[in-house]
């Protein structure tokens, strides 16, 4: 026998005959859980009841998972009390449509069970509570995260326990649920099997960059139909306001399933709904569930469809096509500040910035620059000056104030700050004009931020996103927020964020690594600083520590990282910090 499981191999189909005879034995292996050959092999035994953590870790994206639940029906005669252990046991069978857990209800339940609307994943199995009605029992869990049928997360830190309650009744002399909820119920430690983190794209307003939208996917036959539906359903919340999609508001699939035929995804449109759409729409289209679905269940490509038939090659006809691309990669050359003076840094030695205006009376400090490498900025010694030039232009004075937080620029060449005007005030988000002249900024709305202090603010490589580190009450938080703009390319306001959870953890200064994960650290000259790498998910890496490090920059992935210390500049290894030899007091890529 093949050791890919049935249900995990890409794009093959099975035969109702064949699925029913391989059901059928492992019903026969009778209640519970058998580990597939790799695992046996380690001595892997059985899946525990219980975990003690809250978050899920990001599992690889890969079709075939690293064992398969094989699960069984409810036993004849089996008790009210086993059947609904039973029940709970095959809410991890989604590898095979959750074909198990129906087994344990009522044909009418069967039907009507809608668990796609909400997956929680609970810290420890849940208690079955026999109540005085002995067909009716209590099930008490500790919900950690619950995650809605369009992949949108909540963690629940803190959240009570929760009680619901489930009816068994006897149908054909056998006890089977009549009542359960529509609701799956799956252990962190299953969740980091089942669940797939994956992003959904989006455009920008002016559909020029790519946007990502982390969601979180059963690895259920249905997956490359959920995301496509997820992505016709829009973006999430923090988003809805900052970002666009080619989909209009009565897009719909026509087919009620996306499958993945050699590596391709079919996805199919009302013919009536695709001839309304112009060319450049049509190639936005494809172009976004190119985007979305690469790699789910294997897909490469996109084939679109109406009515059973594949439409023609979408080329030409649209002079205005932007072609976006994913996790866009930074350049390599970072700005430093060498000896008061703005410089290049390219990995291997540092370099004058031709036409830059000398800034040593200045003692630069955070200097940053933007994608085209035309606009520098950073702050003077005592952090009370915003301070702007470029090649050819004098430094001129942006603004002025108590304190601003490093800046940063955006994909439209905006340079953002937070600024505290004096001591005590209130902090205001502050976008500035491009030529960064001195009474060009704008306040930029995030009511959402009072109460909190804010000590970094980074735009994301698409223009959109942007990752907000802010202190309360000793609490480092990671905000995850989008940029609203007016009809005039102003920045307006910043969304209600999304908290990436973080636990416990100290921080000060966040950097995008790429269009889905950062690294955050807490800088600090007497501190030993431990940099992490998260995404939306939470925690995902924790880097070796270094000594009294005061500054940090990041580029293309979780290799890509430095400290400095001393005015020493230091490059990740692994889990250790090598010293480069480079003197350098700041140092930023591009953004």
């Amino acid at each position: 026998m093949s050791s890919t499981p049935l249900w995990a191999r890409s794009n093959q189909r099975v035969s109702p005959d064949r699925r029913r005879r391989t059901a059928g034995r492992w019903r026969r292996a009778g209640l519970g859980v058998v580990v597939s050959l790799t695992l046996m092999a380690a001595g892997c035994a059985q899946i525990p009841r219980s975990s003690a953590v809250h978050t899920i870790d990001a599992p690889a994206k890969t079709n075939d998972l690293p064992y398969l639940y094989r699960l069984s029906g409810p036993k004849e005669g089996a008790t009210p009390a086993e059947i609904v252990d039973g029940y709970l046991q095959s809410n991890k069978g989604v590898q095979d449509n959750l074909t198990q857990a129906r087994e344990f209800l009522t044909e009418e339940k069967g039907k009507a069970w809608k668990p796609e609307k909400l997956t929680t994943v609970y810290s420890s199995f849940p208690k079955v509570v026999a109540t005085a009605d002995p067909n009716t029992f209590e099930l008490q869990y500790q919900p950690a995260v619950e995650i809605d049928q369009n992949g949108l997360r909540r963690d629940l830190t803190n959240a009570a326990p929760r009680t619901v309650k489930v009816s068994v009744v006897k149908e054909r002399g056998q006890y089977r649920l009549s009542s359960v909820p529509d609701e799956l119920l799956i252990s962190s430690t299953d969740a980091k099997v089942l669940l797939e983190q994956r992003n959904l794209y989006f455009y920008s307003a002016d559909f020029a960059h790519a946007v990502a939208d982390t969601r979180w996917f059963l690895k259920s036959p249905k997956l490359a139909t959920n995301v496509a539906t997820a992505l016709l359903n829009g973006p999430a919340p923090y988003l809805k306001d900052s970002v666009a999609s080619a989909f209009g508001k009565d897009a719909a699939l026509s087919s009620p399933t996306v499958a993945v035929i050699d590596k391709t995804a079919q996805v199919e449109f009302p013919l009536a709904y695709w001839n309304t759409l112009k060319q450049i729409n049509r190639q936005q289209i494809k172009q976004q569930l190119q985007l979305s679905l690469t790699g789910v269940n294997g897909a490469d490509s996109i084939q679109i469809l109406t009515e059973n038939r594949p439409i023609p090659e979408i080329t030409g006809g649209a002079d205005k096509f932007i072609q976006v691309t994913t996790n866009p990669q930074v350049d390599s050359d970072q700005v430093g500040v060498l000896k008061d003076r703005l410089v290049w840094y390219n990995k291997i030695q540092t370099a004058a910035i031709e036409g830059i205006p000398d800034t040593s009376s200045y003692a630069p400090r955070y200097p940053a620059v933007s994608s085209t490498k035309h606009q520098f900025s950073f702050l003077n010694a005592s952090g009370s000056q915003l301070l702007s030039t470029g090649p050819g232009r004098d430094v001129t004075l942006t603004d002025t104030g108590y304190a601003f937080t490093p800046p940063t620029f955006d994909t439209a060449g905006w340079l953002w700050s937070v600024k505290t005007p004096d001591k005590g005030q209130p902090q205001t988000v502050r976008a500035y004009q491009p030529t960064g002249q001195a009474g060009t900024g704008a306040d930029v709305s995030a009511s959402w931020l009072s109460g909190f202090t804010v000590t970094d603010l980074r735009v994301a490589r698409d223009g959109v996103r942007v990752a907000v580190v802010a202190q309360k009450d000793g609490q480092s938080h990671l905000f995850l927020t989008a940029i609203t703009r007016d009809d005039n390319g102003v920045p307006a306001r910043l969304s209600t964020p999304e908290n990436v959870p973080t636990g416990t953890a100290v921080f000060n200064s966040v950097r995008w690594l790429s269009d889905s994960k950062m690294t955050l650290a807490n800088l600090g000259a007497k501190e030993e600083v431990t940099p992490i790498i998260v995404s939306q998910g939470g925690i995902e890496e924790t880097l070796g520590p270094l000594q009294g490090a005061t500054g940090l920059s990041a580029g293309n992935g979780g290799d890509d990282i430095y400290l400095i210390s001393g005015s020493k500049l230091y490059s990740r290894v692994g889990t250790r910090w090598y010293n480069t030899g480079i003197t350098l007091s700041g140092l930023n890529y591009p953004g």
